[in-house]
């Protein structure tokens, strides 16, 4: 893809995290862990992402620092085809990224 360019989410346009946390396609990296996690599904690797967890969400991430999250956008067409993400912490040896291309 050529035409393609980094978002920054409003918290409007979540719908599309919560779709994609939803997906067993995209999550199936996720699956199998023992997660202590409210809403993780250990069969699939999907994550609940409610709306009324949005506003908590880019609090604690869209507004952190050391935390980069984007959609990657179709301008050709306007839509969301995928979204990266990078958590750097300090404290840990290692840090995460995600990525999802549809």
């Amino acid at each position: 893809m050529k035409n393609i360019k980094l978002h920054k989410p409003s918290i409007d346009e979540l719908w599309f995290r919560e779709k994609c946390m939803s997906d067993s396609d995209i999550m199936s990296y996720n699956a199998g862990y023992d997660i202590n996690y409210n809403g993780y599904h250990k069969d699939s690797g999907c994550v609940d992402f409610p709306q009324d967890k949005w506003q908590d969400w880019v609090e604690s991430k869209l507004n952190n620092p050391n935390f980069f999250y984007a959609y990657i956008l179709n301008i050709e067409t306007g839509q969301f085809v995928g979204y990266v993400n990078f958590d750097l912490n300090p404290t840990k040896k290692s840090n995460n990224g995600n990525c999802y291309k549809k």
